[in-house]
């Protein structure tokens, strides 16, 4: 299972992530934005979105939003390699 080791800020919504496997991505986080859910929401603060942590090598938000690092890999990393 591949694991978020440290997540950095960036500009906007994006997050520079790095992996369990070595692998780093950038990560534009703001097609969340789109979803409107009571999950999604918050995140359009962006005081509240920059306030991610990690926890057991998966992106979180003190309301309740986690992101696995496996799912993010397969996102960020996984699709860009197949698309090249």
């Amino acid at each position: 299972m591949i694991k978020i080791l440290k997540a950095t800020q960036d500009e906007g919504y994006k997050i520079v992530l790095e992996f369990s496997d070595g692998s780093k991505a950038v990560a534009d986080l703001s097609y969340l934005l789109d979803f409107g859910t009571s999950l999604s929401k918050p995140l359009k603060d962006k005081t509240f979105f920059d306030q991610f942590f990690i926890e057991a090598g998966t992106l979180c938000w003190k309301h309740g939003l986690e992101l696995s690092g496996s799912s993010l890999h397969l996102k960020f990393i996984q699709t860009d390699c197949h698309a090249a």
